[in-house]
């Protein structure tokens, strides 16, 4: 009997030892079975699956259309922002009309909506921009978005309400992934000397970005280097200025870029705008891949999500900021920016 309960014992004991194969000071490594797939980074894994197609001009302003395999498609539907206010199931409005840094936002549509760090709404006591990629519940309440003042010194308005404004510059949104209030003014004062056809008492950069003479200029430049068609099967696109990567910006889906690519030609080419195109400038899909892999090997961190998925800041020491948002093991959106300063030719 004694010998009986000693084999039970043992065969316990191995079955234990089978079950948690790595159990040290008190915790377990999970260590996966051969039929369970591998738990795979979603950003690593997207920005390992894509492949760069060369750009339709060879000049000073350049869009390199960024495709992944279908497997890393998010199949979850999302709504833009953009799209929800202009249709009307999205409200963006202030709370404490003395709080600056934090608006409200609510959705009567189904789905899920997706805004990213730099949009820009107009209206309030201020014009904002958004802090944060995000991605909020469909049928919300009242959810808090994080944001920076697009202009200083005007607090007064008539409504409470905002709306659409656009996507901000590059150069404007990699201030606000930097994230100092002081930063984006600084850009904007910046922009308002660099630019001497914008308006010269103006401390709003939705009046700088729309004025006549910025406007001209970017619609010429859009018509002659990128016309307004996302490339097909793309979900992404880097952009160069006069041979330098300026941003990469990828998204879940083709249809999500392709409703984000005229926003993109927007904010891309307000900054060639800016600083001015030399078509002898070029870069290269190789510059391109250089870029997407050291965004690979770039460092991140978690941030607070506001609603669904997951938020990380993308630390390129110095040299770039980015920011990423995932959603069911699936990319969002990706933005890793230049913060160099730009090399003027006007």
């Amino acid at each position: 009997m004694h010998s009986r309960i000693l084999g039970v014992c043992a065969f316990l004991v191995l079955l234990v030892t089978i079950a948690w194969p790595n159990v040290i000071g008190g915790r377990a490594e999970y260590v996966p079975g051969p039929d369970v797939p591998p738990i795979i980074d979603p950003i690593d894994g997207t920005l390992a699956a894509t492949s760069v197609q060369p750009a339709p001009t060879q000049s000073g302003v350049q869009f390199f259309p960024i495709s992944v395999t279908p497997d890393w498609f998010l199949t979850d539907r999302v709504v833009p922002l953009h799209e929800g206010l202009r249709n009307g199931t999205i409200e963006i409005r202030e709370g404490d009309r003395m709080d600056q840094y934090r608006l409200y936002m609510r959705s009567s549509g189904d789905a899920p909506v997706f805004g990213q760090a730099g949009d820009f709404f107009g209206g309030g006591r201020q014009d904002r921009f958004s802090r944060s990629d995000f991605l909020a519940p469909g049928n919300s309440a009242w959810l808090p978005l994080d944001v920076f003042c697009a202009e200083f010194g005007r607090n007064t308005g008539p409504t409470d309400q905002f709306g659409w404004g656009g996507l901000g510059s590059p150069q404007v949104r990699g201030r606000v992934l930097s994230g100092a209030q002081e930063g984006v003014w600084d850009e904007i004062r910046q922009m308002r000397s660099d630019m001497p056809g914008a308006l010269a008492g103006t401390t709003s950069y939705g009046a700088i970005a729309r004025s006549d003479k910025i406007q001209a200029e970017a619609d010429a430049l859009a018509g002659r280097y990128a016309g307004h068609v996302a490339p097909r099967n793309a979900v992404g696109v880097a952009c160069t200025l006069n041979g330098r990567v300026l941003g990469l910006d990828m998204y879940g889906s083709p249809e999500l870029f392709a409703s984000q690519w005229p926003l993109l030609v927007q904010s891309y080419l307000v900054e060639a705008s800016r600083i001015g195109v030399r078509d002898e400038d070029r870069a290269t899909v190789e510059d391109v891949r250089l870029a997407i892999e050291q965004t690979r090997r770039t460092a991140r961190r978690p941030v607070p999500s506001i609603g669904l998925g997951e938020t990380w800041a993308l630390d390129g020491r110095g040299s770039a900021t980015g920011m990423a948002l995932t959603y069911h093991g699936r990319l969002v959106h990706l933005a890793m920016l230049s913060t160099a300063p730009p090399r003027h030719f006007r």
